[in-house]
């Protein structure tokens, strides 16, 4: 099985670097299942290809983050600033995914895409990684998105900041938000303050 696989890998890799989107889309799929670093390279070159559809260039960064080595790190913070929503957030979900020690940084400019996909994935990931320069976009949206869910995410994230200075806008949140959810996310929150 082990000389299968390899050679299945191998042609996968070959497929990638085709014009092809439906068989690199498959051929992505298969590579991270194997989770083989070796096929980081075509992986985060097909990432890349603006001449792919973009389910393909998903897969090829679903696949990276599966991987989760170093190495694929700059096609995933390449695919942030995709031209598709669906490959922005695959790239968010991707870099959570990486191992070793990241500050969540290059995710940052996503918290103010324009899909609101986009903006509720970037404020659940960035809460994740308890970044203090993201504080004052996370209260921004908290009290303006027109998203409820990122809003909600957003007073999540200040909560897991646990910063004193986000308690005004925690409390604006809970008191005044339309949205019984937010309000609650935004009372737990307070309650996690330092």
């Amino acid at each position: 099985r082990p000389m299968q696989r390899n050679d299945i890998r191998e042609v996968a890799i070959v497929r990638l670097y085709a014009n092809d989107s439906v068989a690199a889309r498959n051929t992505a799929d298969a590579l991270g299942t194997f989770r083989h670093p070796n096929a980081i390279a075509a992986l985060s070159y097909a990432a890349g290809r603006t001449d792919l559809s973009a389910e393909a260039r998903a897969a090829a960064v679903k696949a990276l983050g599966i991987i989760g080595s170093a190495p694929g790190e700059a096609a995933i913070v390449g695919a942030l600033a995709d031209s598709d929503a669906a490959v922005r957030v695959e790239a968010l979900d991707a870099y959570l995914a990486l191992r070793d020690n990241r500050d969540g940084s290059p995710l940052v400019g996503l918290l103010g895409d324009g899909e609101v996909i986009v903006r509720r994935r970037a404020t659940a990931v960035l809460g994740s990684y308890r970044l203090p320069a993201a504080r004052a976009t996370f209260e921004s949206l908290l009290a303006s998105d027109p998203d409820f869910l990122v809003r909600r995410n957003a007073a999540w994230a200040l909560g897991k900041l646990g910063d004193r200075a986000s308690r005004p806008a925690l409390e604006a949140a809970r008191d005044h938000d339309a949205s019984r959810v937010v309000s609650s996310v935004a009372a737990a929150a307070i309650r996690g303050l330092r």
